[in-house]
């Protein structure tokens, strides 16, 4: 939109004759309001005010949030859900407040109505958590971001069919590629001291080997390409013929490597926090 006017009289018609220029603009809402009556009423909603029924009539406004949490605890013993103040688009008069007991179960099921009386709000999802950092996200597609934003993905588990499965950091990453897969020793493959350059067979990681790191075969040129020839047919092979050795693959690893998976269920497939052996 070019302007947005804030006004008590919305008729088309009257809008059609108005020059928006005539009309004071706030500079950090970018929008105009029509008096000042209309601004005061707009700012209500940016004040720190308890919505609770008991001060809801008092008329006061607190300083900071800050100052707000602590009213709502040591008076009402009552609380925000931050997973919401972060990630639910409202004022914070919008926001509903929550006894201990119940913050629990918001988190966990979410409402059906934000508690407060708000009717016309849509309800509020549950809060997916994320086990590697002990930290709930607003909705599915807020945990899938952080996923991706935050932690790490096996390529080759990927491409084996096992969607969405996440390691925490680098080291529980590098120690599944140890522990599932074929890894390249070699020091120019190594990234930020940890070994992420890994292969879905050995005959994949021979021929890296041998592309990539012949000095380190102990073999004439001649001996190097009879081995390769019959790897790079391997690695040839068809679109079909791929998806079915890939398909098997993942039926016969189930968890591969022995690693530990928890499933969270999203709107874009499950979340899978993967822990490997030992770690």
């Amino acid at each position: 939109l070019d302007e947005v006017l804030i006004t008590h009289n919305a008729s088309p018609l009257l809008l059609k004759s108005l020059r928006f220029e005539l009309f004071p603009k706030d500079s950090a809402l970018g929008v105009r309001f029509s008096n000042d009556d209309v601004r005061r009423e707009c700012m209500k909603l940016f004040e720190y005010r308890c919505r609770v029924e008991t001060c809801a009539g008092k008329g006061i406004a607190f300083r900071s949030l800050r100052d707000l949490e602590n009213h709502l605890w040591y008076v009402h013993w009552k609380q925000f859900c931050h997973t919401c103040l972060h990630g639910r688009p409202a004022f914070i008069c919008e926001q509903a407040v929550y006894l201990s007991r119940d913050l629990d179960r918001h988190c966990r099921d979410g409402d059906e109505a934000p508690a407060g009386g708000n009717h016309t709000a849509p309800p509020v999802p549950p809060h997916p958590l994320c086990e590697f950092c002990n930290l709930r996200l607003f909705d599915e597609d807020e945990l899938m971001r952080h996923m991706n934003e935050k932690h790490h993905i096996c390529h080759i588990c990927g491409q084996m069919g096992r969607q969405n499965e996440f390691y925490s950091n680098f080291q529980c990453l590098a120690a599944h590629y140890s522990d599932a897969h074929f890894v390249c020793a070699h020091p120019n493959c190594a990234h930020g001291g940890y070994r992420l350059t890994a292969f879905a067979t050995d005959e994949e990681r021979t021929l890296h080997m041998l592309t990539q790191h012949p000095e380190n075969t102990r073999l004439s040129d001649r001996e190097k390409k009879d081995l390769a020839r019959p790897l790079l047919q391997f690695s040839q092979r068809s679109y079909a013929e791929e998806r079915q050795h890939n398909a098997g693959a993942a039926s016969a690893s189930g968890n591969a490597g022995g690693s530990r998976t928890a499933d969270v269920a999203t709107g874009t497939g499950d979340v899978r926090f993967a822990w490997p052996p030992g770690i």
